[in-house]
């Protein structure tokens, strides 16, 4: 084997190892340095860039989209599923203002402090 054959098998087991090293070093960087990531390519990209699985459009404190855990897109499902709660303070309020017996949020809630209980259930049940 000559020199330059030594160099060559060299050169190409040292990019096997860098490209290793940086696929693992890619899995090691924060959600805060990968999202920051999957913005810049989709800015530069646009629809030519398919972001990663676990990539949630909206999610985030700004809304433009997060690189979530799997803890996290899982917790975001869970409440998704959940029923969506209504007090009863809301459900006769908007009663009250849509049949008429009240202009104003002002004005029913007026009425709703002076509402007796049959009448309540009524709206409710």
């Amino acid at each position: 084997m000559n020199p330059q054959e030594l160099r060559n098998i060299q050169n190409a087991y040292l990019k096997v190892v860098q490209g290793q090293q940086l696929n693992e070093d890619s899995r090691r960087t924060s959600n805060k340095k990968r999202t920051k990531r999957v913005r810049q390519n989709i800015a530069a990209f646009g629809d030519n860039y398919t972001p990663p699985k676990t990539w949630v459009d909206g999610a985030g404190k700004d809304g433009e989209g997060e690189v979530l855990t799997r803890g996290k897109i899982e917790k975001m499902r869970r409440k998704a599923l959940r029923p969506e709660e209504v007090s009863v303070y809301d459900i006769i309020l908007s009663h009250l203002l849509d049949e008429g017996y009240a202009e104003t949020p002002e004005a029913a809630r007026s009425i709703m402090v002076n509402m007796s209980q049959e009448w309540r259930d009524s709206i409710i049940g």
